[in-house]
């Protein structure tokens, strides 16, 4: 077998059994607690990966996918009838059903033999993800088949089958998975590094980990494009579906910065003190908690990374289930987008807060510090679908420049609270100072969130699309146009 078809049948055997683990078993109590929310994480988690062959194909085989005849409709039902000539050419629907779907929003399932349940990962993740498999007896394949698609309404997924089974999935959540693939990563390093650091040292933490980065960077460099139009893979389908779902509110040319309506928006300022406030409480938690951990149950360093990268794993999926709500909730037309993002700021600011406060106040119980531990982290999941969404809330043309100070104003905690921390803890590494550093954590990270509560807006501001200048019949006016006289 030639070099690339190893190398394809790894990287898609590897993605099954790390996607099995990682992302799909934390998901299982959801199947239980709440149908609807698990059938939407799953659903979002299979359709994103379905896209992980397609780009395999593309980039080791050069593959090209020409679709003849209509585009197919991810929100209505269909049958869709294939007749594979080998047992590997089914890996071809996977490329051809993102290319055929308009907009390309699908998830596909297969109608398989019963057997193929029981193959370790892929069969285990192809259950979890709804498919259906039958014996090839009627007398006994109805009932099952009955009885899934029953399930399948009951919990509101729409779908449609053949052989293969498409049900329609909103991409709206992509954005999660991009702005907490951090947690995915904090959650995987934080074990490797404990296991690395038990065994070699800190040196090869840096060592590894870095190289890890420059290997990213690569991938970086190599695949990423400033526009969809300039990326050499992009096909013309989605190109034109990216296009086209632009909204009036995003300008195409480019449009000169409106600095003093910016800097004099209270709103703007506002989503400052949250981006402050929720960088406060995630650094607090990821490079404070470990060293606390230490002090309180003397645990080595394997044991520490593993509980510190737990929580961040609830993090990612409790921010995936979050977005269902907050959609559910703008769906009604009963919510404005502020009040939205008001329930989700006040999770990851005034909860968090307290659940700080509550672990450093648990004393000794493991149980309790690491279940404080864990919520706090969790309810941080939020920031998705409240302050990391603001920016773009308040002006989609500039959001690059507001995301800009976003940034800058988020790690600014990370730098500052070693030393707030080591003023409280220096020559007096006991309880009570821990217990006061953590009480004044909460309060930070409490304020901010407080204030957006009572004078706070995620509505479009009026600056977003500024009049030019140029026109000597319009002046721009902080946002609003008037007339010049003449």
């Amino acid at each position: 077998m030639e070099w690339r078809g190893i190398a394809y049948i790894t990287l898609w055997f590897l993605s099954i059994t790390s996607g099995f683990l990682a992302l799909c078993c934390p998901t299982v109590p959801l199947m239980f607690i709440y149908p609807q929310a698990f059938r939407y994480i799953i659903g979002i988690i299979f359709s994103v990966w379905e896209m992980y062959p397609t780009i395999l194909m593309r980039l080791l085989f050069n593959t090209r996918f020409i679709i003849t005849g209509d585009h197919i409709n991810p929100f209505d039902g269909a049958l869709l009838i294939m007749n594979h000539r080998n047992r590997l050419d089914w890996n071809f629907l996977w490329g051809g059903m993102y290319y055929s779907s308009k907009p390309p929003a699908h998830k596909l399932k297969m109608v398989l033999k019963s057997a193929i349940r029981h193959v370790p990962f892929a069969g285990w993740v192809m259950q979890l993800s709804g498919f259906l498999y039958i014996h090839r007896r009627w007398d006994h394949d109805q009932s099952s088949m009955e009885k899934q698609l029953k399930y399948f309404r009951d919990v509101n997924d729409t779908h449609q089958i053949t052989p293969y089974n498409t049900s329609d999935c909103n991409l709206y959540y992509f954005h999660l998975l991009n702005l907490k693939g951090s947690s995915i990563g904090v959650a995987l390093t934080f074990p490797f590094c404990g296991f690395i650091l038990e065994r070699w040292g800190w040196p090869y933490v840096f060592y590894i980990t870095g190289m890890i980065g420059m290997v990213w960077f690569l991938a970086w460099w190599l695949f990423v494009y400033d526009t969809p139009a300039e990326h050499p893979y992009i096909s013309e389908v989605e190109l034109v579906h990216i296009t086209s779902s632009l909204t009036d509110v995003v300008s195409t040319k480019k449009l000169p910065i409106p600095w003093k309506s910016v800097l004099t928006c209270v709103p703007f300022w506002i989503a400052l003190s949250i981006q402050w406030s929720t960088g406060w409480a995630l650094h607090t938690l990821m490079t404070q908690t470990p060293t606390y951990l230490v002090l309180m149950f003397g645990w080595n360093p394997e044991k520490i990374g593993l509980w510190s990268g737990i929580p961040h794993f609830t993090r990612f999926l409790f921010s995936l289930a979050l977005s269902f709500v907050i959609d559910s909730l703008m769906a009604t037309g009963r919510y404005s987008r502020t009040c939205v993002r008001k329930i989700s700021t006040t999770i990851c600011t005034v909860v968090q807060a307290l659940l700080i406060v509550a672990l450093v106040y648990s004393g000794c119980d493991q149980f309790l510090v690491n279940g404080f531990l864990l919520l706090a982290m969790t309810a941080s999941g939020a920031s998705t679908s409240g302050p990391l969404s603001i920016m773009v809330d308040l002006s989609p043309n500039f959001a690059s420049v507001l995301q800009g100070f976003s940034g800058i104003i988020g790690v600014i905690p990370g730098m500052i609270s070693p030393f707030v921390l080591s003023y409280f803890t220096n020559d007096n590494n006991t309880l009570e100072a821990w217990q006061h550093f953590f009480a004044l954590s909460g309060v930070l990270i409490a304020i901010p969130g407080l204030l957006y509560n009572f004078i706070g807006s995620s509505e479009l501001q009026s600056w977003n699309s500024p009049i030019p200048t140029a026109d000597p019949e319009i002046a721009d006016t902080n946002g609003s146009s008037t007339t010049a006289k003449k």
